[in-house]
């Protein structure tokens, strides 16, 4: 196999790849929220874990295809990794400010990219889409919060989930509309979704909400 022939076929994985990266920054995060409510590493794998896997999961039972991880143990073995390295690195993890965030958000734009193209090779309508870039990017993290018992981020006017569904939106657009390549689509969509969570940090962006009444 040629060179040229290695690249190609590593282009053509990228969705794989994608999925990869996000679970290792999705199980970073997640072990430092259980951190955070002084669990035991055990917990920490566990709590890892359904961040990383959680919103895939919810996302291939509603397309009624197999469940990505339950035919690939790399998922256990990534959260693994992420459970060490943070273990190994967590007093540099937590001096560099904004690191776990920042980990979270590449984590976000790379499951938003990879749950809009699971939904389109399943055959789904093209407007399933997006739901399904949401799901599989923001639910795992909700289930973490549960876990922890703290009120879940896309609940509370956060730019989270909003983030996914416009990446989604995009990359149906794009996937439509344009010759564009699918890897390039991905990773324009993944940085997409990465820039407005960075952007709506850094301007303080928040979804509208209700505010607090006076009772008569």
């Amino acid at each position: 196999m040629s060179d040229n022939q290695t690249f190609l076929d590593l282009i053509r994985d990228y969705s794989l790849w994608s999925d990869y990266l996000g679970t290792f920054a999705f199980a970073v995060s997640g072990i430092r929220v259980a951190e955070e409510h002084q669990l035991d590493w055990f917990g920490a794998y566990v709590v890892g874990f359904i961040t990383a896997v959680g919103g895939g999961t919810l996302r291939d039972m509603m397309l009624d295809i197999p469940v990505f991880w339950f035919s690939n143990p790399m998922y256990l073995m990534i959260t693994l990794l992420a459970l060490l390295t943070y273990a190994v690195f967590r007093r540099y993890l937590l001096k560099v400010e904004h690191v776990v965030f920042f980990l979270d958000s590449v984590g976000l734009g790379m499951f938003a990219v990879v749950g809009a193209q699971r939904s389109i090779d399943a055959g789904m309508a093209i407007w399933i889409a997006p739901l399904m870039a949401t799901i599989t990017g923001a639910f795992g993290g909700m289930i973490r919060d549960i876990l922890v018992n703290e009120i879940p981020h896309i609940f509370v006017r956060e730019v989270y989930a909003s983030a996914c569904l416009m990446g989604g939106l995009v990359y149906i657009f794009l996937f439509s509309f344009t010759p564009l390549s699918v890897p390039f689509i991905g990773l324009f969509v993944s940085l997409l979704v990465l820039s407005i969570r960075l952007l709506a940090i850094r301007y303080k962006w928040t979804l509208p909400g209700f505010a607090p009444m006076t009772r008569l």
